[in-house]
């Protein structure tokens, strides 16, 4: 039996070693249940990720690093390709080989927005993977799911996929008032891929996907009124109710397409990834999200973002004791957005932004002439420019990192030091007042050490680490309380410590388990609040204090019925998670206690089919998943409830 829940070691774009790495291959992610990067939060310690009422903005935090805004912390690369735009990160992508995770600052390769740490998406291609696949789930809530792809492989030179799917996130929650449903989720996705390798040293890789968003967007509770808020009396009828009474949509149409190139000389390989990502949409909302009218927001997006990285780095085992990695990067990107607050006139806020970075890292292994004994060094050079309404901004970083590791029989041990870096900009939405529209870069500095052990050869494997992040010129989001939407500045410094444990275990021949558990304490050390009051010492929100998930998996061979193999195995899988204590104000005032959820399914496999039945959060565990205050009032929004499906695969 194969354990693919992990992975100890591999190897990225620029093919240098990561210590602290997460994998989770295609198999693993559909019976994990993973549609996109918040299903993660269940199953990766220390990552929490939430869509912030809709998929215009998602909220993407790990290891006490992240943000609510448009300027994200965890950075997203799908085939190589970075994604920029925050808008972009909740997408269905369907044909999903891998996903690994990196933990902690990767800004020396990846650039700015990797402080927190990076998320990277490997999607199928046609030339490992052949055949058809049909795809077909259903579920309670109104949610189902309907994939056809096909990858063809012509000659061992030329292959081609195509692809196109559905998804019907399911409608969970109803309006108070109508009884209508609110959260409608659809998706529809169309892709394609071309690989040529004319030769052993050469490979082409064209990519394209497609996808338009239909969402009923922002189904929040309204949870508490102020005191001296002049709509208490009307508005008391609407805790704990969805009241709004305007259009809460949005609609999102996302075209990506890249272009690899690889060519492999004796000692070098040389790489360069080209990326295109548009990006439009528009956002409706009820900004007060009552029964009462009055104040609602339209908003408009049109990204274009253009990305270029070349790369040079050592083929494998060319130098006995040096691997190297160079390269280069560009990036371009234009936003405009439309804006109506309320009755106001439309605005329109034009904001590009581009950069250019120069980097190396080289390891050194066996120094001093101890085996096993590597060191890794790594430094970017970075240039960021931004500008909006006649103002700009540039701005220059050194991101370093430093790592030695020592390997032996049953595993190895590590250390790191690097340094992360977010990129500043502008509050479009407050141009008007311009000491509120720039906000600086921030800055975090992050020490960690860890191992990875084997005790017993295949059977038993341990991944333990511990961090700390001390982060500088902390951008904070405060939502506007006249509907203007979020306002990023700098307010002061936190510290992020905690550790991550994981085991994988090969109990028997059919029984495999595994066990991860993060803590994470992430506090402010100087931050004040617009108010003037000083949160020196409280929880820094959205970071979850502890991340736990515990699952098996049994394999039980079936019999033959009437002298014939209708099915060849089952397998039943059970997993637990918890997440929490989530404070969810700078002020510490409204908290999430822990909270647990309980998962299962049984799959059917025959040679060419597989056959599931599933159930998440079976005993109906309810949480907030997002909490926000605005008008001086608290909005959430709930976590799904119990649900129950089948799902259907052929491959042929």
């Amino acid at each position: 039996m194969r354990i693919a829940h992990f992975v100890i070691v591999f190897f990225l774009t620029q093919g240098i070693f990561s210590q602290n790495a997460m994998l989770f291959n295609a198999d693993e992610i559909r019976e994990r249940g993973i549609f996109d990067i918040r299903d993660l939060t269940t199953v990766v310690p220390g990552l929490f990720v939430s869509s912030l009422g809709s998929a215009h903005s998602t909220a993407v935090y790990m290891r006490g690093v992240g943000s609510c805004g448009n300027s994200p912390a965890v950075s997203l690369y799908v085939d190589d390709v970075p994604w920029l735009n925050n808008s972009s990160f909740n997408s269905k992508i369907s044909e999903i080989e891998q996903i690994e995770i990196l933990r902690g600052p990767q800004s020396t390769l990846y650039g700015r927005n990797a402080m927190g740490g990076l998320i990277c998406v490997t999607t199928k291609n046609p030339i490992d993977y052949q055949g058809t696949v049909i795809e077909r789930s259903m579920a309670n809530h109104y949610a189902h799911y309907t994939n056809v792809s096909h990858y063809q492989r012509f000659s061992e030179k030329l292959g081609l996929s195509a692809g196109v799917a559905y998804r019907s996130g399911g409608q969970f929650f109803n309006h108070s008032i109508s009884g209508l449903k609110v959260d409608a989720d659809r998706s529809l996705r169309a892709h394609a891929r071309l690989l040529y390798r004319p030769d052993e040293a050469s490979k082409i890789d064209f990519f394209a996907n497609y996808e338009l968003c239909s969402q009923d967007a922002f189904p929040f509770y309204l949870e508490s009124v102020s005191d001296n808020d002049n709509f208490k009396d009307q508005l008391t009828q609407d805790i704990g109710r969805i009241t709004s009474n305007d259009d809460n949509t949005y609609l999102r149409h996302l075209l990506n397409i890249g272009l690899k190139t690889e060519y492999n000389w004796p000692n070098v390989i040389l790489g360069n990834v080209l990326g295109f990502q548009l990006l439009n949409d528009e956002l409706k909302m009820d900004g007060d999200f009552t029964h009462l009218s009055i104040f609602k927001v339209q908003q408009t997006q049109h990204s274009r973002t253009l990305t270029d990285e070349i790369t040079v780095k050592s083929r494998p085992g060319v130098w006995r004791h040096w691997e190297w990695s160079t390269g280069a990067s560009f990036s371009y990107q234009w936003l405009l957005q439309q804006f109506l607050p309320g009755a106001d006139s439309l605005r329109f806020f034009d904001t590009p932004t581009n950069s250019a970075a120069l980097y190396h890292q080289s390891k050194f292994c066996d120094i001093f002439n101890a085996m096993g004994l590597d060191v890794t060094l790594g430094l970017r050079l970075e240039y960021d420019h931004a500008s909006f309404s006649g103002e700009s901004n540039d701005w220059w970083q050194l991101m370093p990192c430093f790592s030695m590791q020592y390997s032996f029989a049953k595993g190895d041990v590590y250390g790191t030091i690097s340094r992360g870096y977010r990129s500043g900009g502008y509050n479009s939405n407050v141009s008007d007042v311009p000491s509120l529209a720039l906000y600086k870069p921030e800055y975090a500095w992050n020490y960690e050490l860890g191992t990875h052990l084997n005790p017993i050869k295949n059977k038993l494997f341990i991944d333990a680490s511990v961090f700390l992040t001390n982060v500088s010129d902390l951008q904070t989001g405060q939502i506007d309380p006249f509907g203007l939407g979020e306002i990023i500045s700098n307010a002061g410094r936190s510290r992020s410590f905690g550790g991550e444990l994981s085991m994988r275990a090969q109990l028997t021949d059919r029984l495999q388990a595994h066990a991860s558990y993060g803590y994470t304490h992430s506090s402010f050390t100087e931050n004040v609040l617009s108010s003037g009051v000083s949160c020196e010492g409280n929880r820094v929100p959205f970071i979850p204090q502890h991340a736990v998930d515990l699952g098996a998996n049994y394999t039980i061979s079936l019999p033959k019925i009437l002298d014939r193999q209708l099915l060849d195995h089952m397998v039943v899988r059970a997993n637990w998670h918890g997440l929490g204590k989530i404070y969810w104000t700078e002020d510490n005032q409204v908290s999430e206690p822990f909270y647990t959820a309980l998962d299962a399914k049984i799959s059917f496999y025959r040679k060419h089919v597989e056959f599931g039945v599933w159930a998440a959060n079976i005993y109906n565990s309810r949480c907030r998943t997002f909490y926000f205050q605005s008008m001086n009032r608290g909005y959430y929004q709930m976590n799904k409830p119990f649900q129950c499906g089948f799902e259907l695969k052929l491959n042929f």
